[in-house]
């Protein structure tokens, strides 16, 4: 569960640090050289071993990633490393215009509810779903809407964040929030905050 502190609304940054698993796995930070675009292949150096690596959808020239020495490869057409962040893109729905982000699990009721009420008939503005994998499969529900863009998060860690969450966005700006299916006018304010 993440609380919000107050003072912080639409548009307010939160950063939230988890812990920190121990781990047997030899990573190393590589810097992305300068030319290299997302999705291109570079070498680099890990302890002396040269490696093939791809340069992760969400990160450029300049930024930083960390690469699992383990599963790095010596040869240009060799398998992917490993890397963190993980190689994901953020969808261009949320970067332009008007949108909406809710994180879900698939035994949650709260979040089946959610979504029949607000995103099954109709959807206000392109609307993203992404699964909080962590859920229990024997009790999952299908998923109720036809309507909004699914996504998931990668499975394997244990996720602090309270679902439902629904965002909405403004050209890449949080604007509004509601986790309260129940509460209307919260679900309503939170619709209303992106328009226009």
């Amino acid at each position: 569960m993440v609380i919000v502190p107050s003072g912080s609304g639409p548009g307010s940054t939160l950063h939230v640090q988890s812990p920190v698993r121990p781990s047997s796995v030899q990573k190393y930070a590589v810097t992305i050289p300068q030319g290299v675009n997302p999705g291109g292949r570079f070498q680099a150096n890990l302890g002396g071993q040269l490696v093939w690596l791809t340069c992760p959808r969400n990160l450029g020239p300049g930024r930083q990633m960390l690469v699992d020495a383990n599963s790095a490869s010596s040869t240009p057409d060799g398998p992917t490393a490993r890397t963190w962040p993980p190689p994901i893109a953020i969808p261009d729905e949320l970067d332009e215009g008007r949108s909406f982000l809710m994180f879900y699990r698939s035994d949650c009721e709260h979040c089946h509810h959610m979504l029949e009420e607000w995103f099954t008939e109709s959807v206000p503005a392109p609307t993203i779903a992404v699964e909080v994998p962590d859920t229990d499969p024997a009790n999952a529900m299908a998923f109720p809407s036809t309507r909004v863009m699914r996504h998931s998060l990668p499975k394997g860690p244990d996720y602090v964040i309270s679902t439902p969450a629904l965002f909405a966005i403004k050209d890449g700006v949080v604007t509004g929030f509601a986790s309260d299916p129940d509460d209307r006018d919260a679900v309503e304010a939170c619709l209303s905050s992106n328009a226009g």
